[in-house]
């Protein structure tokens, strides 16, 4: 069984699209303004788009082939409505992922997937990849949509896997799940002694 963290935010929400339209319509580029504005908006976290669409469906449908637990990890700041918890379940589930499990994090990533029991994280933010390799056994998958030499080289220096989608690192996850008949308690730990 693995467990899996995966960020919303970049990740498998378009923000930045979102951003821009409030930015457009403020006519402002000062970023507080705008995330004033957006604190404003009523349940602003179920309005967002997918980056991919479908991928959230499919994470969905591989967690229930392989028995993978998964957990969604944001730091989106409080808005209008419901809580950012709430507002995320919702727009998870009609993205077509049933009942997930969302964990509002404010702190290091690294502290958050050391008390999780993490095996993987899927994020976007080579620092949050970073504080996981320092503070954890999780293994990071940055997904760096575009080419960077600097972004590249930071992630083989820390042994970080980028991949260029989250669909990549959902193949990237199937190639290293054990099969549902190996998830046994026993199993699990000897892996983690590194005796199986």
């Amino acid at each position: 069984m693995l467990r899996i963290a995966c960020d919303l935010d970049g990740t498998l929400a378009d923000l930045s699209s979102a951003y821009r339209k409030v930015e457009g319509r403020l006519q402002s580029d000062s970023d507080g303004v705008v995330w004033d504005a957006i604190r404003g908006i009523e349940n602003f976290w179920t309005t967002l788009e997918p980056l991919e669409p479908g991928v959230i469906r499919r994470l969905f449908e591989l967690s229930q082939a392989g028995q993978w637990e998964v957990f969604f990890v944001t730091q989106r700041p409080i808005t209008s409505g419901e809580t950012v918890q709430r507002q995320t379940q919702r727009w998870l589930m009609a993205q077509g992922f049933e009942t997930p499990s969302v964990i509002t994090v404010p702190g290091s990533r690294g502290r958050a997937a050391l008390a999780l029991d993490l095996d993987f994280l899927i994020d976007d933010l080579p620092r949050n990849c970073v504080d996981v390799v320092s503070d954890s056994r999780c293994r990071p998958l940055l997904v760096a949509r575009e080419s960077d030499p600097d972004v590249d080289a930071t992630a083989a220096r820390f042994k970080i896997s980028v991949v260029r989608s989250v669909s990549d690192a959902l193949d990237l996850l199937m190639a290293n799940a054990p099969a549902p008949s190996d998830n046994t308690f026993s199993q699990r730990m000897l892996r983690r002694l590194g005796l199986g």
